[in-house]
């Protein structure tokens, strides 16, 4: 097993799941730059779905059905977040 760091010298990883998106997100801009400062800061990560949008249906887009790959294997986030000792409630 690898040995992750320390509290004291690093490296820093996120541990909540809307944490390891933006971070994530963060990693595939060029968030040094002026655009990728702007776009990162209009960037909103939550965990469930936002007040503002509860009560709008959900649109499925039927090309991009996860049945239809060849394999179906996928982790989803909250697990790994809780894996690296994230504590929370999914909504």
């Amino acid at each position: 097993m690898r040995n992750k760091g320390s509290k004291e010298k690093g490296p820093y990883f996120p541990r909540m799941p809307d944490q390891i998106l933006k971070r994530t997100i963060r990693g595939m801009l060029p968030y040094k730059r002026k655009r990728g400062r702007d776009a990162l800061a209009r960037l909103r990560v939550c965990i469930g779905v936002p007040e503002e949008y509860s009560d709008i249906q959900p649109v499925t887009i039927e090309e991009a059905d996860a049945g239809r790959l060849g394999t179906y294997k996928f982790t989803r986030l909250g697990d790994i977040s809780r894996k690296l000792g994230a504590k929370f409630e999914e909504s």
